[in-house]
């Protein structure tokens, strides 16, 4: 969670908000009208900070409120998705349409490449069986312009010619939250608008696929783009990488298509309320919930468990202090809101 940032409102009522108190001389990254007038900061979260609290309550404790890494966390898989998501972002700019897709294909493994390059310790060749280098990545981008060649979708653009990727957005929950994150893209495919998210996983299966029809991030992130365009939404496109054994176009390139009614709407935004409401309730309480269960999710044990079997001790302390580190909240503001956002209601 990160607390106090800059807001701000214009005539219209727009919020946006800022790391910088000069940005109130500007006009409404909305409506272009200013001047735009200080009001009181927010409490943000973003749907991490949710999923992680559906997760255990305690594990959303070490998370979010004590900002805990293990020493050791494994980047690579992270890593991954976040070169993936660079190049379906360049094969699908706007500003690349008039090119064949083979000319998209070469500036998308260049972006990739470039982007390897700074990320450290990545693998750049083939090196164990999760499908996780550049020169992976780089043939599944290949096997993924030859799967949905004539299936690209448009990349929609802004009122002021910009194009609709990487939105990074801010919606008031109610007056004491507001929910942040950022939409990959918002496209038109076969004259509908969608949402797309581009996810790489090492669990691509039936029941992962399922996930996406009653996913929260999907839902949340297709109410915020109806608000905040002012355009119907008619679903989200997902395009899944799976990062695992050899690449097979066939298993580990998919795209599902799912569609959210206006009640799925209106109930994730109650249930987000409901939630955070909880969260506060553990915070002053000090009583976080366990839920077993997630101790072993996903047939990995959970990176707090060994200070969460302790919890209550001194020696919880130690450990803590040994084998986490403190993620910077400066850190974590430039991986997850990059730059200024608009903030609207998420009403009906």
């Amino acid at each position: 969670m990160i607390e106090h940032q800059f807001y701000f409102s214009c005539p219209n009522n727009h919020i946006s908000f800022s790391h910088q108190i000069e940005q109130a001389s500007e006009a409404c990254s909305i409506c272009k009208i200013g001047p735009l007038t200080r009001i009181e900061p927010r409490t943000t979260a973003s749907h991490s900070f949710f999923s992680d609290l559906d997760r255990c309550g305690r594990y959303s404790f070490y998370r979010h409120e004590l900002q805990l890494r293990l020493n050791h966390e494994n980047k690579e898989a992270m890593d991954a998705g976040t070169l993936w998501h660079v190049g379906m972002q360049t094969l699908h700019s706007s500003q690349h349409k008039e090119k064949t897709i083979q000319e998209r294909l070469l500036l998308a493994i260049k972006e990739i490449s470039k982007e390897a390059e700074k990320t450290k310790n990545f693998p750049m060749t083939k090196n164990d069986s999760k499908n996780r280098s550049l020169e992976c990545l780089i043939e599944n981008l290949y096997l993924y312009s030859k799967k949905y060649q004539f299936q690209l979708f448009e990349v929609l653009n802004s009122l002021d010619g910009k194009p609709l990727t990487e939105i990074n957005f801010a919606t008031l929950l109610d007056d004491s939250i507001i929910y942040r994150g950022i939409i990959d893209a918002v496209v038109n495919y076969q004259g509908k608008n969608y949402v797309v998210e581009y996810k790489s996983t090492s669990m691509l299966n039936s029941p992962m696929l399922e996930k996406y029809r009653i996913d929260s991030q999907i839902t949340s992130y297709i109410g915020v783009a109806q608000e905040l365009l002012g355009i119907k939404i008619d679903g989200a496109i997902v395009d899944i990488l799976g990062l695992y054994g050899k690449v097979d176009p066939s298993r580990h390139l998919v795209r599902v298509f799912t569609t959210r009614t206006k009640k799925q709407l209106q109930d994730w935004k109650l249930q987000a309320i409901r939630k955070y409401q909880h969260f506060l309730w553990m915070r002053e309480s000090k009583n976080w919930d366990q839920n077993t269960s997630a101790c072993t999710m996903w047939n990995r044990t959970c990176e707090y468990l060994e200070p969460c079997l302790l919890w209550g001790t001194s020696i919880q302390k130690n450990i803590l202090q040994s084998n986490y580190l403190i993620q910077e909240r400066r850190e974590l503001q430039e991986r997850e809101l990059r730059k200024d956002s608009a903030v609207l209601n998420f009403e009906e």
